[in-house]
């Protein structure tokens, strides 16, 4: 309680001159002091929850996606909470139960979109949560299951057991509501190719999302144009695979 951001609204909004959406609960930014501490406390109760067995009371629930949909400001650590919090809505979609809850969540991915440029660029970190969020909408649109359960795992840091029927609802939510196929192939060829690209950089990187949308066929059937300005995604291509 001591780290969450303040809440400006918990309750259902039912005034036509709100300045606010009805059913959505609104949460202000996490303190930068406080958000290593939260990436420690999300992993801490991944660990209790997905190996230990632990089932949050409906408060823990509640305050749990609070955090999680929290956003902290444009910095490394920043980067990295917002990948965790991906990832564990990912891995624990029972924390999501209610219409309010998931229209915040709806609101959050959301969010991610519209701002991972800017993390991007003010936080100096080349692989950030863009990467992951347009990676995992491909994964889903090919109905690759476990390759999300494994992108799940490894940013955790932890092996955990993930259905694949509790993805059922997430991908949803991404196929139809936030990242159509349409969508996520005119993205792709947006994504600037990685400055000094190499071997040691970690994470998820524009090459992920190039790869599996070029073995998906994607650009060809939605006639997305990937040829001389457009070239971005391929470039990255070739690079990665000289380095190997």
């Amino acid at each position: 309680m001591g780290i969450l951001p303040t809440v400006r609204s918990m309750r259902i909004t039912e005034e036509a001159d709100t300045d606010m959406e009805p059913n959505v609960s609104v949460y202000s930014g996490l303190k930068e002091e406080n958000v290593v501490k939260a990436s420690a406390l999300l992993r801490l109760y991944c660990a209790l929850m997905g190996i230990a067995g632990l089932k949050p009371t409906d408060e823990e629930a509640e305050q749990l996606l609070q955090l999680m949909t929290s956003r902290p400001p444009a910095t490394p650590a920043g980067v990295r909470f917002v990948s965790l919090s991906f990832c564990m809505l990912l891995a624990f979609s029972t924390l999501v139960s209610t219409p309010e809850q998931e229209q915040l969540m709806v609101m959050w991915l959301s969010w991610m979109i519209k701002e991972e440029a800017y993390f991007e660029s003010t936080s100096g970190v080349s692989a950030s949560f863009g990467e992951m969020l347009l990676l995992v909408a491909m994964y889903f649109h090919s109905n690759q299951l476990s390759a999300i359960i494994d992108l799940v795992c490894s940013t955790l840091g932890m092996k955990i057991v993930i259905k694949p029927s509790s993805l059922s609802r997430m991908k949803t939510i991404f196929t139809q509501e936030i990242f159509t196929e349409q969508v996520v192939t005119a993205h792709a060829v947006r994504v600037a190719v990685t400055g000094n690209l190499s071997a040691n950089i970690t994470g998820f990187l524009p090459i992920h999302c190039i790869y599996q949308l070029l073995r998906s066929r994607s650009f060809t059937k939605h006639k997305v144009s990937i040829k001389a300005e457009k070239r971005p995604g391929i470039e990255i291509l070739e690079i990665h695979c000289r380095l190997e």
